[in-house]
């Protein structure tokens, strides 16, 4: 008789995981052997990430899950994970080199609740998944930016995006979330409020894997939406005398999200807003007719602090705003980020900026999430782990290049990276709590992100929930 070409593969690559697949047959486990199809699973959203996981194992429902999480924790020595949705950690901490990597991409299901408030979602879920569901009910959610963000992994990450300003950061509007722990056994945050306080915020892997989320969704408002590009020559303006001042006097309207990013053309650096205005009948006692003319007069004042190069705004949805940006957001460029976390855009960070605009002619760029509006109303520390408090902006500086390019093109974005962050590490906007999803792994220090007290109530879940840290790439590190 032949020999099983599975069996066989496994007694070649990964021995340990033999077992397994006679556990469960239909179960998804490739390994080197399969090639291309193995090359292309194993594929980063940054091609500079070459770690190889030895295995990628992919469940396509619950049960299979807790099966391969039981198998792996309990097995003689145990199978470390690492766990991978939307893959979109620009650093590639879901794919370790001699690791197992679950995939979680397939448990996609989207369940709508009775009374319409919320959604649970599978782990795999993406932002573009979620918001054409909702939208069949006329309901939305808040989202990232980017379409194929995995939902999970953004939201309990800290989460900002679309509707940071009216709705909060995604971590705010986590409502619940079932996971399965090392043993197997699925535990439920119904069931312990710290649990769901360390979810918003600390939930990547540290107490098990997430099979499940609860989003809180809303009907689907009247929104504003759309880019507005200026010449960075007028970022003094814009960022200066327009969101620094309206930040400082209280002026800037909760309705509001915009998040920017400096880039360039091959003549001049430009900054690029990702523009949002939502009415919502929380915000706005006047009613969604006024808030839109509000929006509208809040445009043109916002429009008239620069040049205008180009102008997309338009009412819109959610779904089709996010669509909207696909083009935009959709790279294979090779990436070395920088994050910095700071107060407020105070005349000394927008002077490093403006001084210090990406290379002529290059893909690199500067992203600035901002965070204010209701997600201040929502940070106390008793309700989300997340560390970032009250009014803030998270700088991502990413250094990048495409495939062919010199070393000396390569390294010229790499310095001017490094160089960008360390100017800004020495102002004294700087926050000591930043983005873990942004911040490079060797920036990564839990006490300097979660403080004494954090660190010490997440540990101590952690040792209740997942004691042999079967998954060495949670965030954050405990």
């Amino acid at each position: 008789m032949a020999s099983d070409p599975i069996a066989t593969a496994f007694s070649i690559d990964v021995r340990s995981l033999v077992d397994l697949q006679a556990l469960c047959p239909e179960l998804q486990i490739i390994t080197v052997s399969a090639g291309e199809r193995y090359d292309a699973l194993c594929k980063s959203s940054n091609p500079t990430v070459k770690a190889r996981p030895f295995a990628i194992i992919t469940p396509t429902h619950e049960a299979q899950l807790a099966t391969v999480v039981r198998y792996c924790s309990s097995a003689t020595p145990p199978i470390p994970l690492t766990i991978r949705s939307g893959g979109h950690d620009i650093h590639g901490r879901h794919v370790l080199e001699g690791v197992a990597l679950l995939d979680v991409s397939k448990l996609n299901n989207i369940r709508l609740s009775a009374d319409s408030k919320a959604v649970t979602i599978g782990a795999g879920v993406k932002g573009a998944s979620l918001l054409r569901a909702l939208d069949l009910f006329s309901l939305t959610t808040g989202t990232g930016w980017c379409h194929d963000v995995g939902m999970v992994g953004w939201a309990c990450g800290g989460g900002y995006g679309v509707a940071s300003g009216p709705w909060g950061l995604g971590a705010d509007n986590v409502v619940g979330a079932r996971l399965i722990t090392p043993s197997g056994i699925p535990v439920d945050t119904d069931n312990d409020p710290e649990l769901l306080w360390a979810v918003r915020g600390a939930g990547l892997g540290n107490f098990g894997v997430i099979s499940e989320l609860r989003l809180r969704v809303r009907p689907r408002p009247r929104q504003l939406a759309g880019m507005i590009t200026f010449p960075l020559q007028d970022a003094k303006t814009i960022l200066g005398e327009g969101l620094y001042r309206m930040s400082t006097d209280g002026t800037l309207p909760p309705n509001y999200t915009g998040e920017f990013m400096i880039a360039t053309t091959p003549e001049a650096p430009i900054m690029i807003f990702l523009w949002s205005w939502i009415a919502d009948p929380e915000l706005d006692a006047d009613g969604e007719e006024e808030s839109i003319k509000r929006g509208w007069q809040f445009l043109q004042n916002f429009k008239s602090l620069g040049t205008v190069l180009a102008d997309t705004v338009e009412e819109t949805t959610m779904r089709k705003f996010q669509e909207s940006l696909k083009p935009y957001m959709t790279t294979s460029a090779y990436a070395h980020m920088n994050s910095s976390a700071i107060s407020q855009l105070s005349p000394e960070v927008v002077d490093i900026l403006m001084k210090n605009s990406p290379p002529l002619g290059s893909p690199s760029a500067i992203v600035c999430h901002h965070s204010h509006g209701q997600t201040e109303k929502r940070n106390g520390p008793k309700y989300r782990s997340y560390p970032v408090r009250g009014e803030h902006y998270i700088l991502g500086v990413t250094g990048m290049w495409n495939e062919g390019s010199t070393q000396a093109f390569v390294g010229e974005q790499v310095h001017w990276a490094n160089t960008v962050h360390e100017a800004i590490s020495k102002t004294t906007a700087l926050l000591e709590s930043r983005y873990w999803s942004f911040a490079r792994p060797e920036h990564c220090n839990s006490l300097s992100f979660f403080e004494e007290e954090g660190v010490a109530k997440l540990g101590a879940l952690k040792r209740r929930y997942n004691p042999s840290n079967a998954f060495p790439a949670a965030f954050p590190v405990l």
